[in-house]
Order: C-alpha cells, then structure tokens, then sequence
C-alpha cells in the first residue's frame, strides 16, 4: 500500500486562488486516476480558518498546530499580487512560521510569486528558483545569496521546487507527480485534465508560442496561431488557414503579417522550429523531430534549423540536451 504524500499550501489573505487550486487538481486527478489516496492536499495558516482570495471567495485553512510535520511532507508557498504578497513577506512571524514549517518537511517549494516568501524565509539561500518574470529582477536584487532563473517556466534544485507565473504551478505539479509515480500516471493526468502533459520546467516563459498569441490581437489571427499551434506537422497553406478562420485568403494575409510582422508561411517555419529546439532537448532522435514538427525530409529540416540558429539540429541536441 502507497504512503499518502500531504501536499501542504501556505497560504495568507489575498492569496492568487490559481496557485493553489492548479496544482491541487493535479494531485487529486492523481488519487482519482490512479483510483487510490496518492496525495493529500491541505491549505494551511498559523491559526487556521477564512482566507479570502483574490478572486474574492474565501477558503477554509487548518492550522498548522493540528499536524506534525516530516520527512514525507511538502510544503508549497502560493503567491499573490503586490499588496497582500508584500504584506506576507515583510511579515516577520509569518515567515518564521513558514521557514520553521520549511525545515522539517522533507520538500519545500512556491508558486509564482510565493518565491519571495521562500526567499525571505531562508530557505532557499544557495539554490537556484524560478519565479514570475515580473518580481525576477526584485529578487535576484534582494537575495544574493539566491540564484534566481526568470526564464525557466519551473526549477527543481535538490528538495525545492519553484514555478513561475501562475499557470506553470501545474506543470510544476505534473513534474512532481512524474517524479513520485513515473511518466504514465502523469501523462495521464495531464490528459484528463487536458493541459500540455510534457512542458518541461527549462522551456522559457518567454516563448515564441506566447508572444505569438499575445500579439495576435484579432480572434481570426489568434484562431490561426493556436490552429498552427495545435495542427504542426499538418500539411497547411495560407487558403487553408483562411478557410479556418472564416475569411478570404487576400484579408487573412494582410491582417495575418499586419499582427505578426511575418508572413504565416514565415511564421510557420518558425513555429515549427521552435518546437523542434524543446523536442531535441527532450532527447527525441533528431530525425524523429523533423516529422513531429511537420519537415518532409531530415535535409530541408536541417537546413532550415542550421539557417535559423546557426548550428545543427544534432549540435543543438549535444549542447541542450537535457541530462
């Protein structure tokens, strides 16, 4: 029989309800898919009771008297936007209470912005976390004795684990949950809760991907970038994405490079090698990727990957493959 893991959430008023209820779902997906109590999920306080989101409803904390912590716990700090994270942070007993709490838990992590809890409480002096780009800077600033990393989505450094902005908290979760229970469990939850089941933790919160559909303004381009996003290794062209989205060719081609800068041929390409870079550090067979990311033959792949990041798709692997 599996020892049930106790996911401890600390969290304080004004809290952002996503970073806890993201990573909570994954977990129970979890108990649920593998049709057994593989976590336990338990938002905690000092002193317990209401704790009112952002979002404006409140949920209902256990004070952390009622449980003794060990080696098989784990203790998640949420974030929250500037007033009430500030507020917890520069808070003196709280942050004694988490970093207390912290030390005796076998892991210890945040999400989002709940890195600047985690830094004040000492705990991760020496270590590397990944944090909302938005307080990154502030961080790196504040605690020298930290390594802060504002490009990866999430980073696990020995027993800490930190995520970014956040919905990167549940592919932080599904990472976690992968660790403790392999790769099928996880990919299976993913699936049930449909999200990306194989974002890695080193993949920028910067991409292509995001950037592309923030700047994608109109609900017609935007359909087609998420079409592309979804579809890349699909055969496509400018009249079928036109079609897609409901417009002629001539229109979706001109509103298409006006919101993008780039023809959607262009863009395309990109895309696709871009994704083909996240597969090769994945350790996916090079010759394997040029299909995945929609390439007829290895050469063209090549020669367009080499053409675009000046080295070749097998360099890339060597220098960027994950160990």
């Amino acid at each position: 029989m599996r020892k049930t893991t106790r996911i401890f959430f600390a969290v304080f008023d004004g809290f952002e309800p996503l970073d806890l209820s993201g990573p909570a779902c994954v977990f129970q997906a979890a108990n649920l898919q593998a049709e057994m109590p593989l976590y336990d999920v338990i938002p905690i306080t000092p002193r317990g009771g209401l704790v009112r989101g952002s979002a404006g409803f409140a949920i209902d904390s256990k004070p952390s008297s009622n449980f003794s912590f060990g080696q098989d716990d784990f203790l998640i700090v949420v974030g929250a936007e500037r007033d009430p994270l500030f507020s917890a942070a520069e808070n003196s007993t709280y942050v004694s209470w988490f970093a207390d709490l912290g030390r005796r838990c076998g892991r210890v992590g945040s999400v989002c912005s709940g890195a600047y809890v985690l830094a004040c409480s000492g705990l991760a002096d020496g270590h590397t976390i990944s944090s909302h780009w938005g307080i990154c800077a502030f961080l790196a600033d504040r605690f020298p004795a930290v390594r802060v990393n504002g490009d990866s989505i999430y980073t696990k450094d020995s027993n800490l684990w930190t995520s970014a902005g956040v919905t990167t908290g549940i592919d932080m979760a599904l990472a976690i949950l992968e660790e403790d229970h392999g790769p099928q469990l996880s990919a299976a939850v993913a699936k049930r809760m449909v999200v990306f089941s194989r974002r890695q933790g080193n993949q920028s919160q910067f991409s292509s991907f995001l950037e592309a559909q923030s700047r994608a303004a109109s609900r017609e381009v935007r359909g087609a970038v998420e079409w592309m996003l979804d579809n890349p290794a699909k055969d496509v062209s400018v009249g079928m994405l036109a079609r897609i989205v409901g417009m002629t060719e001539r229109t979706f081609y001109r509103k298409f490079e006006a919101a993008m800068g780039i023809s959607p041929a262009k863009y395309l390409e990109r895309m696709r090698l871009d994704l083909a870079k996240t597969l090769l550090e994945e350790g996916v067979v090079t010759k394997e990727v040029a299909g995945r990311v929609g390439f007829r033959s290895y050469s063209g792949f090549r020669v367009a990957f080499l053409r675009t990041f000046g080295l070749s798709p097998s360099a890339h692997q060597r220098l960027h493959a994950r160990s």
